[in-house]
């Protein structure tokens, strides 16, 4: 058989497959389809990847998260003792691939003989030819995929069966009448914005009553956006009708931010997005090449880069004559969080520093050290967005926990010497630099991502 029909035999569509990691190594593939799950996963003998029958593959794409690590390097292969690795994540609540049997908590790995291996066992093969690093960042990609992949699933599958159950349009009308007529006194809001944002949060509440699991607040949030996409046009129009006397000219379009409410710092309709604005601002500058670009813009300009990209991520559908209002938000919200960013960016930051005389990968080398020395190294668990730092080789307890990481990026420190302990033999100015350079060492080395180190004292067990 000739290259080219080979190729092309092999040839799979970019949105049949998703590439959550490469390197000259390593890649970690998810496959889309039963074609790509033959490509990316053949040599292997694992039931995913079947010639003829594609119905396993479909299986586990269905009740889990189907992932293939890809071992590059013929050597790091040869001493592995395996060319890829099988990663599967069951659906939580569910047993394993649907059947009668509990799953396994946790990602599933398999050998290319399609051999289970325990996490514990692949970790200890990456650590001898110091690679945890890469292993660490593909194992928190394909979780953080996985996670989504679920969050996503179950938010749609449980909105749709309650929809279809109960709540069509004529029902949703009804239900919304009944609250402006029995549950509340629309004329006593002081204005439409307070108005819709109650009757919409009384039907998020009554719908998610409904839902199979209790919701985290960002699915509460994001029903309560449904239900304002929606009905917004509909509570506008009733408000204006009945309670014409405390009318002025509104947009329902400016159901987030409102032009009395520029002057606020944080507007109450603005708080509900808080969260989602800071874990899009966080991923942007962190996690993609807007982050790298900050050297090459002057401090304001970077700023108004940042937040010309940003508005479209977190508010959609606003009108053009409203970009200018809803940037100056943004900018009060996050602008001095980017500055300061920019700030560490810029050359005289320790990364970069002439005076120290060290490159960053130098100091990393030299704070592996410090936590094999102090803490016979790191074990990582996480679970459901929060993350715990321990010491390897121990139990997870309240003594072996070194710090955690929570869903919103702060790490809270159970050894109050954490951050005193991996910079000792470095020279700073001030403890935020001391900070800086552990929250880059976390993110670097073992792909933990930390937004802020908290004061110890507000450290809470998990």
């Amino acid at each position: 058989m000739s290259k080219r029909i080979l190729s092309e035999k092999f040839k799979v569509a970019p949105d049949e497959y998703v590439k959550l990691f490469k390197n000259d190594n390593f890649e970690l593939v998810v496959p889309l389809t039963f074609e790509a799950s033959k490509k990316y996963g053949a040599n292997a003998k694992w039931c995913t990847t079947s010639k003829c029958d594609d119905t396993m593959f479909n299986k586990h794409n269905q009740m889990g998260s189907l992932a293939y690590l890809i071992v590059k390097n013929p050597e790091i292969s040869q001493r592995l003792g395996n060319t890829k690795y099988g990663l599967f994540i069951n659906k939580p609540n569910e047993n394993y691939l649907g059947g009668k049997f509990p799953a396994p908590t946790g990602i599933m790995m398999y050998g290319d003989n399609n051999s289970i291996l325990s996490q514990s066992q692949v970790e200890n093969e990456f650590d001898k030819l110091d690679l945890l690093s890469d292993y660490y960042k593909m194992m928190r990609s394909f979780l953080d995929y996985s996670q989504d992949k679920f969050s996503k699933e179950s938010v749609n599958e449980d909105i749709a069966i309650a929809l279809r159950r109960r709540l069509n349009f004529d029902e949703f009308i009804t239900e919304v009448d009944f609250i402006i007529e029995h549950e509340i006194t629309p004329c006593g809001f002081e204005d439409s914005q307070d108005f819709i944002e109650t009757v919409c949060d009384y039907m998020k509440d009554s719908v998610s009553e409904n839902f199979s699991y209790d919701l985290t607040p960002k699915e509460k949030d994001e029903l309560y956006f449904r239900f304002v996409d929606i009905f917004g046009e509909y509570l506008l129009n009733n408000y204006r009708k009945n309670c014409s006397k405390k009318v002025r000219t509104e947009s329902v379009r400016k159901i987030i931010i409102t032009e009395s409410q520029f002057e606020q710092i944080i507007p109450s309709s603005v708080r509900r997005r808080l969260s989602e604005i800071s874990d899009v601002l966080y991923e942007m500058l962190y996690n993609t090449s807007i982050g790298k670009e900050a050297e090459e813009y002057p401090e304001d300009d970077y700023v108004d880069y940042v937040i010309e990209i940003l508005l479209p991520e977190v508010i959609s559908d606003i009108d053009w004559s409203d970009v200018s209002e809803y940037e100056g938000i943004l900018k009060k919200l996050v602008g001095n969080d980017i500055r300061i960013f920019w700030g560490n960016k810029q050359p005289e930051d320790l990364n970069e520093s002439e005076d120290e005389g060290i490159d960053r990968e130098s100091l990393y080398v030299i704070m592996d050290d410090i936590v094999d020395l102090t803490y016979g190294g790191f074990n990582i668990t996480e679970k459901e967005d929060y993350v715990t730092i321990y010491r390897k080789g121990q139990m997870l307890s309240d003594n072996s926990k070194i710090v955690h990481r929570n869903k919103w990026g702060m790490l809270w420190l159970k050894d109050i010497n954490f951050v005193k302990h991996l910079t000792n033999y470095f020279s700073f100015d001030t403890q935020k630099e001391r900070e800086d350079l552990v929250m880059d060492y976390l993110r670097d080395r073992y792909g933990v991502n930390v937004r802020q180190v908290e004061d110890v004292s507000k450290y809470v067990n998990y």
